[in-house]
């Protein structure tokens, strides 16, 4: 099995050492030491390490809290903090780049083997949700239909950009914004916006509507949160305007072809006997005659 690579971000040459041994010791490849912020994000780059153990207080311009979000942009390489100060000020500007653990100098080799074990099943677990969140963005978006979600006050959480391009508006504008405005703007009708709602809805609700000339199946299903309380909407709006056209030709046809087969029956006065005469009827000619005849019906 290939060994795990860990780049460290250290500007004191004893600790990075030192630390560059307990890592080699549990087992992992060491790739790379640098002493800036500036050259972590090159050798990030470079080298691609599963994992950097990170000083926040670095020589040089970028302090490592700098590097780390640098990193997390572009290359969402997991990074543990390290850092001899505990106050609060270093460890809430830390979270804000999201690291994979915290870590208090001097180190103690099994805080250092627990903190990087943890950082990579939550790295690995990460990965899964970030597959995920890509399969669901181009499904929700390799497609004309209009998918959104809503909370119970009405406001958008997600949208897709179908719908956002009927709106004329980017996707992040519309998060956060009243779907009512959608409503008034005549981009959707209220029952796409889910205004005709009843106040506590557990099952799936399921629409056929007609709105400014096309036809529409709207459904609109609740979420449930892990509590089982039901706090969003999740709506898919599918235009089946096209299949409404097609569907009334098909019954013209059917109403034309049945008349010409059998002239003076109902559908209901046909017979399995007379449908069995179908083959000896139906011709070539008989085609011709019928599309000639429904063209003249136009």
């Amino acid at each position: 099995m290939t060994k795990a690579t860990i780049l460290i971000v250290e500007d004191e040459a004893i600790t990075s050492m030192a630390l560059k041994s307990s890592l080699e010791d549990m087992g992992y490849s060491v790739c790379g030491i640098a002493r800036a912020g500036e050259l972590a994000v090159q050798k990030a780059e470079e080298l691609k390490p599963d994992l950097i153990m990170m000083d926040i207080m670095l020589a040089g311009e970028m302090t490592g809290i700098e590097a780390a979000e640098e990193i997390r942009k572009n290359y969402h390489i997991p990074v543990i903090f390290l850092t001899a100060f505990s106050d609060d000020q270093y460890i809430n500007e830390a979270k804000l780049t999201e690291p994979y653990g915290y870590i208090l100098k001097p180190v103690r080799e099994q805080e250092l083997k627990t903190t990087i074990a943890m950082a990579f099943y939550k790295n690995a677990m990460d990965r899964i949700v970030r597959e995920q969140a890509e399969i669901i963005r181009v499904l929700l978006n390799e497609t004309r239909d209009l998918h959104f979600l809503i909370d119970r006050d009405g406001s958008f959480i997600a949208v897709n950009e179908a719908l956002a391009k009927r709106a004329g508006r980017g996707v992040d504008e519309l998060i956060g914004s009243a779907v009512s405005e959608m409503v008034e703007s005549g981009y959707l009708s209220p029952t796409m916006a889910g205004k005709t709602l009843p106040p506590i809805m557990n099952y799936s609700l399921n629409y056929e509507e007609e709105f400014a000339g096309s036809w529409y199946d709207i459904g609109i299903h609740p979420i449930f949160d892990p509590d089982g309380t039901v706090r969003k909407y999740a709506v898919h709006i599918h235009d089946t305007s096209k299949m409404k056209v097609m569907e009334e030709r098909l019954r013209k046809y059917s109403d034309m072809l049945m008349k010409r087969l059998f002239p003076g029956k109902s559908i209901e006065e046909v017979s399995l006997d007379d449908l069995g005469d179908l083959d000896d009827l139906v011709t070539s000619d008989f085609f011709d005659d019928l599309k000639d005849a429904s063209q003249g019906s136009r």
